[in-house]
């Protein structure tokens, strides 16, 4: 009577939803509560009829299924009343307290062997987790450090959410664990444990000590939130992350600061300090950038202009830079470089539209790839009906690759543009004493300190023989930058 095929579909359908059962979800009797405006068709029908069915031993399944759910089943099931649609819903729910069912869909769809790997008993709860909080998954810019900016990049590792700061110089630090406690009944706990990481100084372990000197900070339970906000529509379209906790929960909180990721709960610390609320904050953007190799990929093959030789050029995705010595330990940085099909007549200058301009192409262009749920739909956005490839706009457009600093400095700071580059025009004839392979004309973004009368200037993006790339002010030949992509592994997750 009732398929278990269906039943796995429409789990996954409903996905987290499904998995909180049961009854954390408003039941059929509190949504028959509600107004009869409020109230949905199906819902009506079932209000005026239930009285008929009021001593069937099936009515009971229509109070334990989550209104959300019972509402797809009603859509799915055409059948002639409402005690076939009762007697579907319980075959339904013995399905869904079967744990095999939930198994079956975390070998399938989510790759998970065992839910102990995740710390939890039932492959329910862990199909409840993974689904919930892979929306976390992805590259952060930490804003405690603006204009410089930090990256994190949370991702599964180990049956674990992970947080590592993402380094220029010597690679990642982990700098958070996010781990899961299972309550009664398969529900997950609403506070969660994570634990912080601080880095000692190696010169301070004992001689012979094989410890990585790593110690955790951990965190209580309950003084600490993990929360993903959106700001006012009308600002941007980014999630954002803040990730908050109380100092006075853990006595290690003194331990001296080591290095750069220690640099952040400094920041973190002297922002509670200054606001005198008692809680520190670190606030991250979410950056539309590619942390799996096939999505890059694929965005690269999409977007590239037909004719061009797309092993001449870079993929998308995040790339380390090196100043050199100009700004001594701030002379790394990362970049996201991207491939946006913009307005040939497009304003650079830095302006909220530009910038609005860009995000959306950046949007649409990541469009159906990131892990994560898209974000809700911006309304009365100044530039929401910007689009690169609507059918209505008579502009012409120009394929630009584009360096958008993920971590910026005093002159530029994070969020703007580095350098630009009309993949259009084609490469421009080589030096015979030049190293690279091949060269496009592209214009590089100059400011003084505090991005203050910022300009454009002409300049050289040169691919490298070894499949680096630099990019060279004119004005200036001695500014020239080298980028390195940043190694997949340091991005691409277990699940």
């Amino acid at each position: 009577f009732f398929d278990p095929c269906v039943g796995l579909r429409l789990c996954h359908l409903m996905g987290p939803s499904v998995s909180r059962f049961p009854g954390e979800l408003p039941s059929v009797d509190e949504m028959l509560l509600q107004s009869t405006r409020s109230i949905p068709a199906p819902y009506a029908t079932l209000r005026d009829m239930r009285t008929e069915f009021a001593e069937d031993a099936n009515l009971g399944s229509l109070n334990r299924l989550p209104s959300a759910l019972l509402h797809l089943l009603l859509c799915y099931c055409t059948l002639p009343d409402i005690g076939n649609t009762m007697a579907v819903c319980k075959c339904f729910l013995e399905h869904v307290v079967d744990d095999l069912l939930w198994r079956t869909l975390c070998e399938e769809r989510l790759r998970i062997r065992d839910p102990r790997l995740l710390g939890l008993q039932s492959y329910c709860s862990a199909y409840r987790v993974v689904q919930t909080y892979s929306l976390l998954k992805g590259v952060w810019q930490i804003e405690n450090d603006y204009p410089y900016g930090d990256l994190l990049c949370i991702r599964w590792q180990g049956g674990r959410l992970v947080g590592d700061a993402l380094h220029t110089t010597a690679g990642c630090a982990r700098l958070l664990t996010i781990c899961f406690e299972e309550a009664d009944a398969g529900i997950i706990s609403v506070n969660s444990h994570i634990v912080m990481h601080a880095h000692e100084d190696p010169e301070d372990s004992e001689e012979g000590d094989s410890s990585t000197g790593d110690t955790q900070l951990p965190l209580s339970p309950g003084h600490w939130e993990l929360r993903v906000e959106s700001l006012n529509v009308t600002d941007t379209q980014h999630e954002v992350l803040k990730l908050s906790w109380d100092p006075a929960a853990c006595s290690s909180t003194e331990t001296p600061v080591r290095g750069p990721e220690d640099l952040l709960l400094q920041q973190a610390m002297q922002t509670c300090k200054t606001l005198n609320d008692g809680t520190c904050t670190l606030t991250l953007r979410r950056l539309t950038t590619f942390s799996n190799e096939q999505h890059r990929q694929t965005v690269f093959d999409m977007l590239l202009p037909i004719g061009v030789n797309k092993e001449q050029l870079p993929l998308p995705g995040l790339y380390y830079g090196n100043y050199g010595h100009i700004y001594g330990d701030r002379g790394h940085e990362a970049i996201n470089l991207q491939y946006l099909h913009l307005p040939a007549d497009l304003n650079w200058a830095p302006s909220p539209t530009l910038t609005g301009q860009l995000e959306s192409a950046l949007q649409q262009a990541a469009q159906g790839l990131r892990p994560a749920p898209p974000s809700p739909t911006p309304i009365n956005s100044s530039f929401n009906s910007f689009s690169f490839n609507s059918t209505t706009s008579n502009s012409p457009t120009s394929c630009w690759l584009v360096a958008m600093k993920a971590t910026g400095d005093e002159h530029v700071p994070m969020r703007e543009v580095s350098f630009r580059v009309c993949i259009d025009a084609g490469p421009r004839p080589l030096d015979s004493e030049s190293f690279a392979s091949l060269c496009w004309k592209g214009y590089g973004q100059l400011a003084f300190p505090g991005f203050v009368r910022s300009s454009w200037t002409e300049g050289d993006f040169k691919m490298l023989q070894d499949g680096q790339f630099t990019f060279t002010w004119s004005v200036n030949q001695q500014s020239t930058v080298h980028y390195r992509p940043v190694p997949m592994e340091q991005l691409e997750s277990d699940m």
